[in-house]
């Protein structure tokens, strides 16, 4: 009985079938790239709006001004020092720590402990990261510090909070902006206590205002 013999494919199909399958991966591995990217900037620009959000209702809660960007502490804030930034103060209206963390920035990812350094590296977190719950703090947004002193609060030469009559446009708040503003004489606040997260919302995060 005769066997009949299979046909097998020849070394040019096959670099014919590979060239093809380079071409396509050419081709869709932009376009996939491109849709990630899209999809982070998306969770970005969430991010922001919520930061911008939460920045509002904190100016409610606080007589229409906005957080210092610095409360206590400045520079890399090493262990033990407890700075208290502006993303400690709007960190009870945000609804994760993560909302802070900008998926495209690798800084972002921080780990849990590891204090800031000057330069920031990789797995360090941002100021503030000692009064999180979760100890660390991601690395991504900021303040604008033409809006609002740098300055400690708590240090000579630091201005009043900034008020949201002093922005030009208070409305680009919402969008994770803030506009420029002017600030002048300091008000001292005072640090926050182990009995601030069971204060009312006038004195939340132990650090109320006080308006002049």
């Amino acid at each position: 009985m005769p066997r009949t013999r299979k046909r097998a494919f020849t070394l040019i199909e096959l670099l014919v079938v590979i060239a093809i399958i380079a071409i396509l991966a050419a081709i869709l591995f932009p376009v996939f790239a491109q849709a990630r990217d899209r999809a982070r900037m998306s969770a970005c620009l969430s991010n922001e709006r919520q930061i911008g959000t939460a920045l509002m209702m904190y100016a409610q809660d606080y007589d229409e001004t906005l957080p210092y960007i610095r409360f206590h502490g400045v520079g890399a804030c090493p262990k033990g020092a407890q700075c208290y930034v502006w993303k400690n103060a709007i960190q009870p209206y945000l609804k994760s720590l993560d909302v802070l963390s900008c998926p495209s920035n690798p800084y972002s990812r921080t780990v849990p402990g590891l204090p800031p350094t000057e330069p920031s590296k990789l797995g360090t977190n941002a100021e503030g990261w000692e009064l999180t719950p979760e100890q660390r703090m991601p690395i991504s947004y900021g303040m604008n510090s033409c809006a609002a002193t740098w300055i400690p609060a708590d240090q000579k030469g630091s201005g009043p909070p900034t008020r949201l009559g002093q922005l030009v446009r208070p409305s680009s708040i919402g969008s994770g902006r803030k506009a420029a503003a002017t600030v002048s004489s300091p008000i001292p606040p005072r640090l926050p206590t182990s009995s601030s997260t069971t204060a009312t919302s006038s004195q939340r995060n132990g650090w109320p205002h006080s308006i002049r």
